[in-house]
C-alpha cells in the first residue's frame, strides 16, 4: 500500500517562498505536487505527497526566497511513510542565520488514519 501525507509549509517570513524539489526517492510523480509552488509571505499551503508502495519515500526541498532568489533553507523529508520518528524522518537546514525552521511529523491526520501529516514552519528573524 502506498503512503500518502499532507505536507503543510507555513511561511512566516517577509517574502514569498518557492519550493524546489532537489532530490526524490520512491515518491509518486517525483514530488511534482510540491515542486515549484509559491507560498506567499504570511501564508501556508498544503501539498499531498505519496511514497510508492513498499517504500518510505524521501524528498529534499529547497526553499527559495522571492525577494533574493537565494535559498532560505532546505527541508529534508527522510520518510513520508513514518514522519513521526523525529530526526530519523525529518530534518531542516536553514541557509541563513536570520532563518529559523522546524518540522513535525504525525503518523495520522485527524479524521483519516491512513493519511500522514508533516508540518514545516519557516520564520525570518
Amino acid at each position: 500500500m502506498s503512503s500518502p501525507a499532507n505536507v503543510t509549509i507555513k511561511n512566516f517570513t517577509q517574502q514569498s517562498i518557492t519550493t524546489q524539489v532537489t532530490r526524490d526517492s520512491w515518491v509518486e510523480e517525483d514530488g511534482a505536487s510540491i515542486n515549484n509552488q509559491v507560498i506567499p509571505e504570511g501564508h501556508e499551503r498544503t501539498f499531498k505527497v505519496i511514497a510508492k508502495t513498499g517504500h518510505h519515500g524521501e524528498l529534499d526541498i529547497d526553499l527559495i526566497g522571492g525577494n533574493s532568489g537565494q535559498s532560505l533553507g532546505v527541508f529534508y523529508i527522510k520518510s513520508i511513510k513514518d514522519p513521526q520518528e523525529g530526526e530519523k524522518s525529518l530534518a531542516v537546514e536553514p541557509a541563513k542565520e536570520t532563518v529559523v525552521m522546524s518540522a513535525m511529523g504525525y503518523r495520522h491526520t485527524p479524521g483519516d488514519e491512513d493519511l500522514r501529516r508533516i508540518d514545516l514552519v519557516i520564520i525570518e528573524r
